[in-house]
């Protein structure tokens, strides 16, 4: 073939920078796509929370009229299909629209000249969208499952003396993860970056250190958890002397069952978050 050992080494030395830009190009948004998911996963499980209280009354309700288990599990099961078939039927033709509107904006202009991005829609697509409809369902389900034997008393005991601490807080599990996030901080500014130069084959993402600013959101959004009843009651305590009911009734209840407006607060706090990660990251 006449190929000399100079040009077998200069075609290997271009394969090795290939593979060094190929990973340096995947890092931004595997970044920005762990971010995604962890404000996903946290946005179900405040789904999942705020469907545990709207439950809560009505399931108490028929159960003291005599509704049995299979009975209250199966009216769920029905309102949760109603609500995912649509969506997992509908979801993949959606998102290709949306993927194809990506063209028309000033990210992808030069690319695409205006027009909008070329989609394929394959079977992979129908199969995430059914995970997805079978983690809403599971999302539904699961709250039913925890309150369809508790009597209306006990219900009504919980409504009126909510838990000021949930099992993470109580284990300070919220604790250690701010410790893990201050590690992973500390080793961050050691190294410099998320790359390790020193890996088998050259250079390769340390997969914890691609994990440290969904864990430091986590950890900052714990912190707000153990933060905010006190700061709560210390501002009920503090508009006691202040005229006028509706503020210190408002503080108070929201002092009292702190849980909803911490965690719809944290949703929006997360979402600012990857937002201002993806757009401080941008330029780098």
């Amino acid at each position: 073939l006449d190929v000399t050992v100079a040009q077998r080494l200069e075609f290997a030395d271009a394969l090795a920078k290939f593979r060094n830009a190929q990973t340096f190009s995947q890092i931004p948004l595997l970044l920005l796509l762990l971010q995604v998911s962890g404000v996903v996963a946290f946005y179900i499980v405040v789904l999942t929370a705020l469907a545990r209280e709207r439950q809560t009354q009505e399931i108490a309700v028929y159960r003291s009229r005599g509704a049995n288990t299979a009975q209250l599990l199966g009216l769920t099961m029905i309102e949760g299909l109603l609500l995912t078939l649509p969506a997992v039927l509908a979801g993949p033709f959606l998102a290709e629209r949306a993927v194809a509107a990506l063209g028309h904006s000033s990210a992808f202009q030069e690319i695409t000249g205006g027009a909008g991005l070329p989609v394929s829609r394959s079977e992979d697509a129908f199969l995430l969208a059914a995970a997805g409809g079978v983690l809403a369902l599971g999302a539904m389900l699961l709250p039913a499952l925890s309150i369809v034997r508790r009597a209306i008393v006990a219900t009504k005991h919980e409504q009126a003396r909510p838990k000021q601490r949930g099992w993470f807080q109580r284990y300070y599990l919220d604790l250690a993860l701010v410790l893990l996030a201050a590690l992973l901080v500390w080793q961050l500014k050691r190294r410099g970056s998320v790359f390790d130069p020193d890996s088998v084959g050259g250079w390769e993402a340390d997969p914890l250190l691609l994990l440290s600013p969904m864990v430091i959101t986590a950890a900052v959004a714990a912190s707000v958890l153990r933060l905010y009843p006190p700061i709560l009651r210390l501002l009920t305590k503090l508009s006691r002397p202040i005229r006028g009911t509706a503020l210190i009734l408002g503080v108070g209840r929201a002092g009292r069952d702190p849980g909803t407006t911490a965690r719809l607060i944290l949703l929006v706090s997360t979402a600012v978050a990857v937002g201002t990660f993806a757009a401080s990251y941008a330029p780098t």
